[in-house]
């Protein structure tokens, strides 16, 4: 079947043995139910379908007991080194292959009389895992003549080509090089190093498809170190450093250089502490955890940004379940008014902190400055010395009584402030 040549050592038990092993998975596999084949719908890319696709070809054995994975290969000729190639020891399969089954895939030629069926049997399965997706239209022409190798070559030139993956491969390396995380918004770093590992992962996952040059690991290091622009954190900056000094290890290994990071992470530091916390639509009216619908939706107050990420059916089932439950979300209503004003109240309080702190330090600093313009002054000769250090005298005296007055009232005002914000203590 796949062209090679038959010689004494390929017919010794051993290989035999294997062969005949093989070969009876193969028909077992055959005969199983190989499930329902993915379907390509609008919330899935092209490239990522046609990935699970090829996969669940491998799984379909045609009629000629071969997967049907031998028919979307991107070369139809039969590799020149097939009928040559040197035999695995006591295995029945070229040494460049790992089965006789991946052999078949690559090796069985497109000209037996049975690849018309095998063929046949593939465009049906590609017609239905794309209906209702406008591929169905790149398929029409190959619809007439049964051609499942044509349409698939046909999906995968128009909707992942190397176009494609050129413009993946080009987002990856924009986000890679371009991404900026400064440790003061409320992205973690470790979400952000995840990104940063995505990026690294469709770069690799490119290259297969077309030339890409793909970061060595000090590279890698180097981008990650790059993207924390503007980061302020002392312990993170001193643990970055270590990173930069360790050319053994944390230098030139991305995973071990994040591992050391994270620990120092500012923005996980604050919502391990409360600080920055969020409304969340995960909790019910009560305070006991949403009740999950049908759909996978939590039955409760959503945000307008997470109730837009909803499938069309978690929409729908909310909806129906708020005009059901009347009560429970009129209380999920007041749950999160309550939420909400008492952030606002939390900012407000926190302004009024801020500003009452500004007012002390600034008239602090005016008297220390008026005493130093009084101390200047009384210094400098002057013609008539006497009484111009009385007139100094007394108008830096009545000046300076001033600003420290306003400086009390501006410390006694910071001081209600910030016990009123203290926490009162529990009683034993």
């Amino acid at each position: 079947m796949v062209g090679c040549l038959v010689e004494a050592n390929d017919l010794l038990w051993p290989v035999m043995k294997s062969f005949n092993e093989q070969w009876k998975a193969l028909l077992e596999k055959k005969a199983a139910n190989a499930g329902d084949p993915p379907k390509l719908d609008k919330n899935k890319l092209v490239h990522r379908w046609m990935e699970q696709a090829e996969q669940y070809l491998t799984q379909k054995i045609g009629v000629r007991n071969v997967p049907l994975t031998y028919l979307v290969r991107d070369v139809v000729a039969v590799p020149a080194t097939a009928a040559t190639a040197t035999r695995t020891i006591g295995q029945p399969f070229a040494d460049v292959y790992t089965s006789i089954e991946e052999e078949m895939m690559h090796c069985v030629p497109h000209t037996h009389n049975l690849y018309k069926a095998d063929n046949n049997a593939l465009f049906r399965l590609i017609d239905v895992m794309v209906v209702g997706h406008e591929v169905s239209a790149t398929i029409a022409p190959f619809r007439r003549t049964l051609d499942g190798r044509g349409a698939f070559l046909a999906i995968k030139s128009q909707h992942a080509g190397r176009h494609v993956w050129d413009k993946i491969a080009k987002d990856a390396l924009t986000l890679l090089k371009g991404r900026k995380w400064n440790g003061q918004s409320s992205i973690t770093l470790a979400q952000h190093t995840t990104g940063q590992r995505t990026s690294y992962m469709r770069l690799v996952e490119a290259s297969v498809h077309t030339p890409t040059e793909i970061p060595n690991p000090r590279q890698r290091v180097t981008d990650l170190l790059d993207s924390l622009d503007g980061v302020v954190n002392p312990k993170l900056l001193a643990a970055m450093a270590a990173v930069e000094q360790d050319d053994v290890v944390k230098r030139i290994n991305f995973e071990e250089a994040v591992t050391y990071l994270l620990p120092s992470d500012p923005v996980a530091s604050k919502k391990k502490t409360g600080h920055g916390a969020t409304i969340s639509g995960t909790v019910g009216a009560t305070g006991s955890p949403a009740k999950v619908g049908k759909t996978g939706v939590k039955l409760c107050w959503h945000e307008p940004k997470a109730f837009a990420k909803l499938t069309k059916e978690q929409k729908t089932e909310l909806q129906v379940w708020n005009r059901e439950n009347p009560t429970k979300r009129k209380k999920a209503d007041e749950g999160t008014g309550r939420r909400v004003k008492a952030r606002v109240a939390a900012a407000t309080a926190q302004s009024e902190l801020i500003t009452a702190m500004a007012e002390s330090h600034s008239a602090a600093l005016e008297v220390v400055e008026a005493k130093l313009s009084q101390m200047t002054a009384a210094a400098t000769p002057a013609t008539h010395a006497p009484t111009a250090t009385r007139t100094v005298g007394f108008t830096f005296g009545a000046e300076i009584a001033a600003l420290e007055e306003s400086a009390r009232v501006s410390s006694v005002k910071l001081a209600g402030i910030l016990k009123k914000a203290s926490p009162k203590p529990k009683a034993p």
